[in-house]
């Protein structure tokens, strides 16, 4: 048994040993979760499951939760690219 274990065991030094372990880990908690909302197409045009308006720390938390569950949840801002949230 502990064979077994040993052939599943990363390597045990270095950032290459870290990455082996983060892949090991989200492959075990099936991360990232594959898209399951159809892609829905009206007038030749694709439309959004969800669009998220703001992309300050509300926008950004939820977006990161939807797509943690496979929901592509993309953030429309006002502000410029790199300015929005809080601290702009």
């Amino acid at each position: 048994m502990s064979s077994d274990l040993a052939a599943l065991a990363p390597p045990t030094t270095g950032l290459t040993a870290l990455h082996a372990r983060l892949d090991q880990d989200l492959a075990w908690l099936d991360l990232p979760k594959k898209a399951w909302l159809p892609e829905y197409v009206c007038e030749g045009h694709t439309v959004l499951p969800v669009a998220i308006i703001g992309a300050g720390m509300a926008g950004m938390a939820a977006a990161a939760a939807l797509n943690l569950i496979g929901v592509a949840a993309p953030m429309f801002d006002q502000s410029k690219p790199g300015l929005e949230g809080p601290w702009a």
